[in-house]
């Protein structure tokens, strides 16, 4: 991303524990430094907030692209969902390629047996949407499947994680996901539910093809 001096500025945050004020905290000015390419343009929420769960009253960069953690459901928010209720988002046991504990896994190109072109890397959602946007933040640049792809609660309600944590974009009719190739593709907001939740796993032996 030739972005190396954002990335070393950073480095203090690799000392200490987050809970004792210290770890990314080390770095709570440079949280807000802007990078273009996290942002997309069709979004025109303010990217500088201050509503970021647990880093509340600091000013973020908030990013418009996730990892995707896979179909973890997130707090058991979407009980109809297809794949199941199995919230696995504080372990290491995530199906997909992005979650908080990923650092324990150490994914590599290989364990990604559904095939890289077949398997969901990074998606897109919508700032205001979501109070876990933080850009710099393990809790905040992840989502999940567990949603209907562009699910917009009505009002808004970006502090329900449990259903918010998924992935949407102010796009007609879908949105945009990187696949584990370095592909892009427009993912329709009509594919089938099952499909996309199958897409987002690595390992899952399912049979899903990108729409």
């Amino acid at each position: 991303m030739e972005q190396n001096a954002v990335y070393t500025s950073f480095e203090p945050s690799r000392v200490g524990d987050f809970g004792a004020g210290q770890g990314i905290k080390n770095c709570l000015p440079q949280m807000a430094t802007q990078v273009t390419i996290l942002m997309c343009p069709s979004d025109s929420s303010n990217h500088l907030v201050t509503t970021q769960y647990q880093l509340e009253g600091t000013t973020v960069f908030a990013t418009n692209y996730k990892g995707v953690i896979g179909t973890s459901n997130m707090g058991g928010g979407w009980p109809d969902s297809p794949i199941g209720t199995a919230d696995t988002h504080t372990t290491r046991n995530c199906n997909g390629l992005f979650f908080r504990n990923s650092y324990l896994v150490k994914i590599r190109i290989t364990d990604i047996t559904d095939g890289t072109s077949n398997t969901l890397a990074v998606g897109e959602d919508v700032v205001d949407q979501n109070y876990h946007t933080a850009a710099y933040y393990c809790n905040g640049d992840y989502a999940s499947t567990h949603a209907p792809l562009n699910y917009f609660p009505n009002p808004a309600a970006p502090a329900d994680w449990q259903k918010v944590m998924s992935f949407r974009s102010r796009h007609t009719g879908g949105a945009n996901f990187a696949l584990a190739d370095g592909s892009v593709r427009f993912i329709p907001q009509a594919t089938d539910r099952l499909q996309y939740q199958q897409l987002s796993t690595r390992a899952g032996g399912e049979v899903a093809a990108v729409p």
